[in-house]
């Protein structure tokens, strides 16, 4: 059995149930209770995201025309340069994603 529970962006995730039948996870000492089972769990959930992301991509862009995919590939491929460069850290990266791409933003948000 397993208990629901929330990511950091609220959506819901099932969280596994305690490793003893019939106990409640107080009292147990389970893997997300070390920063090592909180490092896994959410690597996981990150990975599964991800491929959740390129699933739901690949069906809007099977469909959008060529000016919105060069948009997209321009903020993209910008995010892949900046993803490769192993000195930044990844709030480093968000950052910069985040300047460079306010612009392109706010004009799709006006349209």
């Amino acid at each position: 059995m397993s208990s629901a529970g929330a990511d950091l962006l609220g959506h819901r995730v099932e969280r596994p149930a305690p490793a003893h039948r019939g106990e409640t996870s107080e009292g147990v000492r389970t893997a997300m209770d070390t920063d090592q089972g909180k490092h896994d769990y959410l690597r996981s959930q990150i990975s599964q995201s991800q491929l959740r992301l390129g699933e739901l991509m690949d069906e809007r862009l099977a469909s959008a025309d060529v000016e919105d995919l060069e948009k997209y590939f321009a903020v993209l491929s910008r995010l892949v340069g900046k993803l490769e460069d192993q000195a930044k850290s990844l709030k480093t990266v968000a950052r910069e994603m985040v300047a460079e791409t306010a612009a392109v933003v706010l004009s799709e948000l006006a349209d």
